[in-house]
C-alpha cells in the first residue's frame, strides 16, 4: 500500500524479500500473475500438429489409463473408510503416463510421436497430478462419455501442458479407428513351427482369438533395454515348455516397432515391453506379467506367472505336472541362460523324465 494512503493507526510492513519471517512477504505470494497464460509451442513444431498430438495423449490416455483408474476408484469408493488406500490413483498415473506416447496411432506416426514425447518429457507429471484430479472429481453418473472424454482433454492439454485453447481441445473429433494397419508379412506355416509363434500385425488376432485357448503374448520393442533380456527368456521359457505341451496354451511375440498392433483386445494399449496372458474364455481381461527393473527374472517367476495366469484345465495340468518334473533349485537358478546353466538344466530334465517314466512303468 502506499504510503499516503496508509491510515496513521496502521502499523507499516516493511517488505523485505527474501526474508526470515514469512509474515513480511506473503503479500507477495498472493499477487495474481498479471500475465494470461497462453499455449506455449516450441519453436521446431507446428502449433496445429503440437496440440493434435496431445489430444491424441489425452485420448490414448481416455481408453486405457483413465479407465483403469476409474476402475480403482470405484472400487476403493465400495469399500469401508477404514479399509480405503490412499494414493491409489496418484500411484497408478505416474507409473504409467510415461508410456502414453507408445499408444500405437501415436508411435507409429512419426509427426505425432515427436510433440508427443516432447510434451511428456516437458509436463509428465503435472499431466499425471491432473489426471488423478480430474478423474477424482468427475461426477458419479457423468453427463456422457463423449462430455467427459472432452473435459479430459481441457485439462490435460489446456490446464497441464498449455499445448491447445481450451475450446479447441474440447472440440477435437477422434480420428476414426483406421481398418488397414501396418504389418509385417506373416511368415509361412512350415517357417512358424517353433516353441513360439511369430505373430505379425495382420494375424495377431487370429492367434489370440481362440476363445478355447490360453495365449501368452511377447508385444515388444526391439530397441528397448527389458529386451535384450526378456526376449531370450521368453523364448527360453517356450522351448523349456514345448515337450508335452497341450494345444491349448500357445506363446506368441509381435514386433510393436514395426506392427500397428489392432486394438480388438488392447493391444494397441500395450505401450512397453509387455507380456499378456489372454486367457480362454477372458481375451478381453488379459493377465499382465510384472518384472523388476533390470528383469531379472528366473525360470520360477515365469512358472509362477503362467501357473495363476492360464485358464483351460489342460494348461493347468501341463504346467503342474512340468512343475513337477523340474529340480526345486532348477527354478530359481540365475544362470539359467547361459550356455553352460542350459546344457545342465537340459540334463537334469532329461534324467528326471527318465525317471518319471521308469516310475509309471513299475506302476
Amino acid at each position: 500500500m502506499p504510503e499516503h494512503l496508509e491510515d496513521e493507526g496502521t502499523p507499516r510492513l516493511e517488505y523485505k524479500y527474501p526474508s526470515q519471517y514469512p509474515a513480511d512477504y506473503v503479500h507477495w505470494a498472493k499477487i495474481p500473475d498479471p500475465t494470461p497464460p497462453t499455449v506455449q509451442v516450441p519453436k521446431n513444431f507446428a502449433a496445429d500438429m503440437y496440440c493434435a498430438a496431445c489430444c491424441r495423449l489425452a485420448d490414448g490416455i481416455e481408453q486405457k489409463l483413465a479407465m483403469e483408474m476409474r476402475a480403482a476408484l470405484a472400487k476403493e469408493r465400495a469399500k469401508k473408510a477404514s479399509q480405503r488406500s490412499f494414493g491409489l490413483l496418484d500411484e497408478l498415473a505416474n507409473d504409467e503416463i510415461d508410456a502414453a506416447c507408445h499408444f500405437a496411432p501415436i508411435w507409429h506416426n512419426k509427426t505425432l510421436r515427436g510433440p508427443c514425447k516432447h510434451i511428456l518429457d516437458r509436463h509428465a507429471e503435472k499431466l499425471a497430478a491432473t489426471l488423478v484430479k480430474a478423474i477424482s472429481n468427475e461426477p458419479s453418473e457423468p453427463d456422457g462419455k463423449s462430455q467427459t472424454a472432452a473435459m479430459l482433454r481441457r485439462a490435460l492439454c489446456w490446464d497441464a501442458a498449455r499445448a491447445c485453447e481450451p475450446e479447441a481441445a474440447e472440440s477435437w473429433i477422434p480420428p476414426v479407428r483406421k481398418t488397414e494397419l501396418m504389418s509385417d508379412r506373416p511368415r509361412p506355416k512350415e517357417q512358424n513351427r517353433g516353441p513360439v509363434y511369430v505373430a505379425v500385425g495382420a494375424d495377431v488376432d487370429e492367434q489370440i482369438g481362440s476363445d478355447d485357448t490360453d495365449v501368452v503374448v511377447y508385444a515388444y520393442w526391439p530397441d528397448s533395454e527389458e529386451y535384450e533380456k526378456v526376449g531370450l527368456q521368453f523364448y527360453r521359457v517356450a522351448e523349456i515348455l514345448s515337450t508335452g505341451r497341450p494345444p491349448s496354451l500357445r506363446f506368441v511375440t509381435v514386433d510393436a516397432k514395426r506392427n500397428e498392433l489392432p486394438p480388438t483386445y488392447g493391444l494397441n494399449q500395450l505401450g512397453k515391453d509387455t507380456i499378456a496372458m489372454f486367457g480362454a474364455g477372458e481375451k478381453t481381461n488379459p493377465t499382465l506379467m510384472e518384472w523388476p527393473d533390470g528383469a531379472d527374472l528366473t525360470l520360477y517367476d515365469y512358472l509362477h506367472y503362467l501357473i495363476g495366469a492360464v485358464r483351460h484345465q489342460d494348461s493347468r495340468e501341463f504346467l503342474r505336472r512340468a512343475v513337477q518334473l523340474i529340480p526345486d533349485d532348477s527354478v530359481h537358478r540365475t544362470d539359467w541362460l547361459s550356455r553352460k546353466g542350459r546344457a545342465k538344466f537340459d540334463q537334469e530334465m532329461k534324467r528326471a523324465r527318465a525317471e518319471a517314466k521308469a516310475t509309471k512303468e513299475e506302476l
